[in-house]
């Protein structure tokens, strides 16, 4: 994701949050960005807003550790090391 696409995805997150906290339901909310050309379902707002990837940040460096630990592995069938 380029710079972009990242400002427009965290003001579009802001946007489902102000709605919710002002007291619509996912549907409502889906509806808001459907009425404005972005389609979304209520299940998609319901996990951007309930995600866990809002809570903790994965460092950079436990990524680039399974990376250089991989680069021997076959990550496709979702082996991962163990460190």
């Amino acid at each position: 994701m380029n710079i972009s696409e990242t400002m427009k995805m965290t003001g579009n997150r802001n946007r489902m949050s102000e709605l919710q906290n002002a007291g619509f339901g996912y549907s409502a909310i889906a509806g808001v960005f459907q009425d404005n050309g972005i389609e979304l379902s209520p299940e998609t707002v319901k996990d951007m807003l309930n995600s866990e990837l809002t809570k903790k940040a994965l460092s950079k460096a436990a990524v680039k550790e399974l990376i250089n630990a991989g680069e021997e592995l076959d990550y496709s069938l979702g082996a991962l090391p163990v460190l």
